[in-house]
């Protein structure tokens, strides 16, 4: 295993070349040095080199333009599908991703535990702040309970109407996004 001294130059040589490199590339040279370095490393790393830090307004953006990106590229896979009868959101949502980290299906798919937690049972109306154009977890509660009404709030125009598109594409008349400015 190398040494930490060794990880930093790793890593200050992929950071290097934030300026020229596409966001996904990125952050998923981070994400395969991350793996290969391990948990505990990485925290000795951060530790030892805190000036490392310093990179998080950069990589803060690149992460936020890969998930843009991904956003975009899978919506309009799921968009643009031909659906024949009735499908839910598992059915049409990309299964891998070549962009991001986390395809819209595994994202889905994550969600199990929550219906360990929370009896949607008498539940008259979800509201969830914050949902994104692919508002996995809206869909989630749409395919798996019978609250009667599921709300999306979004600050991003974009969002709600994508939201909105993907829940009439699967006649899902329970649910709808809403745009919502934050008042602080």
């Amino acid at each position: 295993m190398p040494e930490l001294g060794a990880w930093k130059r790793e890593l200050e040589q992929i950071l290097s070349s934030l300026p020229g490199r596409a966001p996904t590339e990125l952050i998923n040279a981070i994400r395969d040095l991350g793996i290969a370095m391990g948990h505990d490393t990485g925290e000795a790393l951060l530790e030892t080199y805190p000036e490392i830090l310093s990179h998080r307004p950069a990589l803060t953006a690149a992460f936020g333009k890969m998930v843009q990106a991904q956003d975009a590229a899978e919506i309009r896979q799921m968009l643009d599908q031909d659906l024949s009868g009735p499908a839910s959101f598992r059915q049409i949502a990309a299964g891998k991703t070549s962009i991001g980290v986390l395809s819209s299906k595994d994202a889905y798919n994550r969600l199990d535990e929550v219906f360990d937690h929370v009896d949607f049972n008498n539940c008259r109306r979800a509201v969830m702040v914050g949902c994104g154009g692919r508002p996995f977890t809206m869909f989630r509660i749409h395919d798996q309970t019978t609250v009667p009404e599921i709300i999306g709030l979004d600050i991003v125009p974009e969002a709600v109407e994508t939201a909105n598109r993907l829940a009439a594409k699967l006649s899902y008349a329970r649910m709808r996004a809403e745009l919502r400015r934050m008042r602080l």
